[in-house]
């Protein structure tokens, strides 16, 4: 029987749709990719869940690895069931600046070099948002489509919080892109700013 790998995070945004990172769909084949919603447990396939395949997605057309524009959209073969535990995120066309309290949440290593496997329940970080600035002065060369956490030592995305949400005010801000390659060490993390493609992603959810 197929049975399935945990590659990145995502949000729901409609009864068929998902953002996500672009560098988590770059070159794979959309019937390999499939959606659990409805739990915060991995165990035995995210059987607690529900699960969705993708029938197709998008990359944004200026996708450019570690650089700009990693953001992407799938389409769901069948709609998601909206009930107490599987809702849609409204995204937000709000340019957040620094100093602002956010969540992360993802299934990504919870150590700081990618050794053993992902947790099998959904983790939760409180973050805070830094200047592009700010981030910039950190050595992360950000642009104005991105934007960047910075909390204590131990605290961050890691490996497989990719796609994932970065949450403000029940909105959503941003899409795990990268950081550094160990995790938690006290550098900052990177997002798409979601705010910067609201009509990119209106026009593709068709």
């Amino acid at each position: 029987p197929k049975t399935w790998a945990h590659n990145c995070g995502g949000s729901i945004v409609s009864s068929s749709y998902v953002i996500t990172a672009a560098h988590c769909l770059d070159g794979i084949e959309a019937s390999r990719l499939s959606i659990v919603s409805g739990t915060n447990d991995l165990r035995n396939d995210g059987a607690k869940g529900s699960r969705r395949l993708v029938a197709s997605y998008k990359i944004h057309p200026e996708y450019k690895e570690l650089d700009k524009c990693d953001i992407g959209i799938m389409r769901t073969q069948e709609p998601f069931v909206f009930d107490a535990s599987t809702q849609p995120i409204r995204y937000s066309d709000t340019q957040v600046g620094g100093g602002e309290s956010c969540t992360l949440t993802g299934w990504g290593y919870t150590m700081p070099i990618r050794i053993g496997r992902t947790p099998q329940d959904l983790q939760q970080a409180e973050l805070k948002t830094i200047t592009n600035e700010e981030c910039r002065s950190k050595g992360f060369p950000v642009n104005p489509t991105e934007i960047c956490t910075f909390t204590r030592v131990g605290q961050g995305a890691c490996g497989g919080d990719s796609g994932g949400p970065l949450v403000w005010n029940g909105e959503l801000i941003g899409v795990v892109s990268y950081g550094t390659r160990f995790c938690g060490i006290g550098s900052p993390d990177v997002f798409t700013r979601v705010s910067e493609f609201k009509a990119w992603l209106d026009e593709n959810q068709v």
